[in-house]
């Protein structure tokens, strides 16, 4: 997702080093699933973000493994599928694709995605300022991506420039629904 390895569009710079966070997993395993990990994209609250190649289809993935805190029980794992699951469901051009979700003997749950080449919003930003043409187009893009998560029930709740990624053209992809709620949910 981003071109620094410490950094990926899922995590903000805040959380990127919270105290306390426990690593998920403690180290970094060389495959996961039929995944080979590549390396560490980010790290943050919720978790680790690995770049990852999948020998099956021959192409780089990002994979996300929760904190081991965050899904603790079988039901805490499940219900962090079953969201990516929706979000799997998803099929808009701005809005990153989840390709697989799994667990193993020591990962109790990851979720499979569509790597990003670029970086995230708040990285660009400390660049430079987006020109009045860039914002605007940005803006009605990821409205338009968010509009068709809203049209299948599904709330974001977490939008902010760390979530939002920038591919090496300027495209934008809404990504981290880790914190998405279905309509119903939301009151």
């Amino acid at each position: 997702m981003m071109n620094d390895p410490d950094r990926t569009g899922a995590y903000t710079p805040e959380t990127a080093d919270a105290p306390g966070v426990n690593a998920a997993p403690a180290q970094q395993p060389q495959q996961i699933g039929r995944y080979r990990i590549e390396r560490v994209l980010g790290k943050g609250g919720f978790g680790i973000v690995y770049l990852a190649h999948d020998g099956q289809l021959q192409r780089l993935v990002a994979i996300k493994v929760p904190h081991r805190k965050l899904v603790d029980c079988p039901e805490a794992a499940e219900a962090y599928l079953t969201e990516a699951r929706t979000v799997a469901n998803l099929d808009h051009p701005n809005i990153v694709p989840v390709h697989d979700v799994g667990s193993t003997d020591d990962l109790p749950c990851y979720v499979v995605s569509k790597y990003i080449d670029g970086t995230d919003l708040a990285t660009r930003l400390k660049q430079s300022r987006l020109s009045i043409h860039e914002t605007v187009e940005l803006v009605a893009t990821v409205a338009e991506a968010l509009h068709h998560a809203h049209k299948q029930g599904l709330v974001h709740r977490d939008i902010k420039p760390g979530n939002l990624l920038l591919d090496k053209s300027g495209k934008p992809f809404v990504a981290d629904f880790g914190l998405a709620l279905r309509e119903q949910d939301v009151g």
